[in-house]
């Protein structure tokens, strides 16, 4: 995707800083390598994030071209472009029947909808794993930094979720409209949209990756003069970051792929000839 390859090349530049790094450390060189190493966990935060947004607008384009009736349309990219914050309050039920009216008028008419690069790419300038599971999560790829873990690392974490309606609730509200899978997916899409998280473990894998970087780059930003990160450390968050970033990439345009395959019109039967 393009994506990455811009993110390649903006890595350049933690590379340029690096090959400036003293073979040896000294005591004269001691304060270059740690400015130089701070500096660089810094911007490889910030390419991160940058990758974060080019991706999700990406994506969204990728889908806008493809210029989907709402029937094909996953549900959930609709419900992002629509409740980009999921602006509906905990037992606003009248909320949620106007949504789902909402979305039996467009099933009705079928027309494309054309999504909004902005209401995908928010990172509240901070790339944490919440942030980029609740991006992915949006694309149709829940969990997706437990998907990794176990795919790409061969680790194992399991999260507990406190649901946003009630089984009781889900009853009464089906009852009204009649369609359960649309409350399946509005309590999905809410429930992953507020984090209303139980328990994760968030010291393993891509989780701990992660984390280990934003703690480098609270620590240089806040003005943390004694935090020291070691060359050996910087090149070895850089290695896992760019796993990271490649393997959402392919994770991205695995679902782009999915998404043009659902939509595409089925292929006319070939006629044989007398």
């Amino acid at each position: 995707m393009t994506s990455f390859k811009q993110f390649e090349e903006r890595m350049t530049e933690i590379d340029c800083l690096i090959e400036l790094l003293p073979p040896k450390p000294t005591s004269e060189n001691v304060n270059k390598i740690n400015s130089l190493c701070r500096a660089a966990a810094v911007l490889l935060c910030s390419h991160l994030e940058g990758f974060l947004q080019d991706l999700m607008e990406e994506f969204v384009e990728e889908i806008n071209q493809l210029s989907v009736g709402f029937k094909k349309l996953p549900l959930e990219l609709y419900l992002q472009n629509t409740l980009p914050k999921g602006q509906i309050t905990n037992n606003n039920f009248d909320s949620v029947l106007k949504l789902i009216e909402e979305i039996r008028t467009l099933e009705n008419s079928n027309i494309p909808i054309r999504l909004i690069k902005k209401n995908f790419s928010k990172t509240d300038s901070n790339p944490t794993p919440d942030v980029i599971n609740k991006l992915f999560r949006v694309l149709g790829e829940v969990d997706v930094l437990d998907k990794l873990n176990e795919e790409v690392l061969q680790i194992q974490n399991v999260e507990v979720k406190t649901p946003f309606i009630t089984d009781d609730e889900k009853a009464a509200i089906t009852k009204v409209i009649g369609s359960q899978s649309i409350v399946e997916y509005i309590n999905d899409f809410l429930t992953n949209k507020r984090n209303a998280s139980g328990k994760k473990d968030r010291n393993v894998g891509f989780y701990n990756k992660i984390n280990t970087l934003l703690d480098c780059r609270n620590n240089i930003a806040h003005g943390n003069k004694g935090y020291q990160i070691s060359d050996v450390k910087l090149i070895e968050l850089k290695d896992d970051i760019n796993m990271l970033v490649k393997a959402l990439a392919e994770k991205a345009e695995a679902r782009i792929e999915q998404i043009k395959s659902a939509t595409s019109p089925a292929p006319v039967p070939a006629v044989s000839g007398a």
